[in-house]
């Protein structure tokens, strides 16, 4: 008895049926797993991209934010240092003729000359003196004035805008010193029409119950600003209590105040006679916040203010232009002015101190005493 063969013959195509079917199944899900595999392989790179992307992006984000805040830093710690320079460069300046004027005020050919005024001698001595001090400390007039405030004596004698007769009873730094008391005055020269500092002490004679005489230096205010023409991208000013414009590096904002004016300060100021008839008109910038100001053509400056010393409402102002930070500023405004508050239209009083002089320092004679109001809004 034999074997049976494993299949019958009959048996045959429907295995082969069976084959072939898995065959073609097998294709069919080797091409949909290939797909997915492709498919699956460009979301992934697609993924790192976009990871790579948004790294690359935050990377450069942060770094421009360092970068920007690094500059803002370095900006304000220059202009800080300018500021607190300028300040002590000009309250030297101004303090240079105190001790001289005093010195002056002491020497005997001055007092003999306003004791015995009818004496040619005593005159010509006292204008010999007052010439060797003008010439020595290079300023721009000496001049002694008896106690009416008439000038009998003066190193511009020769001048055609001679100080020579002419009375100055309405200066404060004469009605300050004619009472005893030394005085420093910043204004515009009512003759000469030069600014200037004014130095004023009480000429004293043993027996007089009162100062005989007054002796003035008058020192120009330009070699100040000379030490600020080689500068681009700031401006440096010096402002009065009422924010008039006295010295500057931009000549065109002299005598123009940095705040609009109500027409009873102008009155104030124009009864003055500190800085001649006027208008003083307001220069246009507007503060927004308390570093941050426009002109009225839009451009922005970093503002930085510190008080004068001896000078009580004077200040001394700085200003950065933003043009040097346009490639941070091109698109956004600093960052400090997304959290400011605008000014008031109406000018805010502010506290100021008034720090007393020294001894060896006269007092300032005369400064209005208002508190500088905000910059117009």
């Amino acid at each position: 008895m034999g074997w049976e063969p494993a299949c019958r013959s009959s048996d045959r195509p429907e295995l082969n049926k069976s084959v072939l079917t898995f065959k073609v199944k097998r294709l069919i899900f080797s091409d949909v797993f290939s797909k997915l595999a492709g498919m699956k392989l460009r979301l992934i790179l697609l993924v790192l991209s976009l990871l790579a992307f948004l790294s690359a992006s935050t990377g450069g984000f942060l770094y421009y934010s360092s970068l920007k805040k690094s500059a803002i830093e370095e900006a304000e710690r220059q202009a800080q240092e300018r500021l607190r320079a300028t300040q002590k460069s000009v309250s030297a300046f101004l303090s240079e003729n105190i001790k001289p004027v005093r010195s002056l005020a002491g020497l005997e050919p001055l007092q003999h000359c306003l004791i015995r005024p009818d004496d040619a001698v005593a005159l010509e001595r006292a204008n010999l003196i007052l010439d060797h001090f003008n010439r020595t400390l290079e300023t721009e007039v000496c001049y002694l004035m008896d106690r009416r405030g008439d000038t009998i004596a003066s190193s511009n004698r020769l001048a055609a805008d001679s100080f020579v007769g002419e009375n100055f009873d309405f200066r404060p730094y004469f009605q300050s010193a004619v009472q005893g008391q030394p005085a420093t005055y910043l204004a515009l020269g009512t003759t000469s029409g030069r600014r200037g500092a004014y130095y004023s002490h009480p000429i004293i004679v043993e027996g007089q119950p009162a100062p005989v005489g007054v002796v003035v230096i008058k020192a120009s205010v330009e070699p100040i600003e000379r030490e600020w023409v080689s500068v681009n991208d700031e401006i440096v000013l010096v402002t009065d209590p009422h924010g008039v414009v006295f010295i500057s590096n931009r000549r065109e904002w002299l005598y123009h105040s940095v705040q609009e004016l109500s027409e009873d300060r102008r009155d104030r100021i124009a009864r003055s006679l500190q800085f001649g008839e006027g208008p003083w008109d307001w220069i246009g910038i507007r503060m927004e916040g308390d570093r941050h100001a426009v002109d009225r053509q839009d451009h922005g400056y970093l503002v930085h203010r510190i008080e004068l010393d001896h000078y009580p409402g004077w200040q001394v102002l700085h200003l950065r232009s933003l043009t040097a930070f346009r490639f941070f500023f091109f698109i956004e405004r600093p960052a400090w002015i997304s959290s400011s508050v605008r000014p008031p239209s109406r000018p805010c009083a502010r506290a100021r101190s008034a720090t007393a002089p020294s001894t060896t320092i006269p007092r300032p004679c005369c400064i209005p005493s208002i508190p500088m109001g905000a910059w117009s809004a």
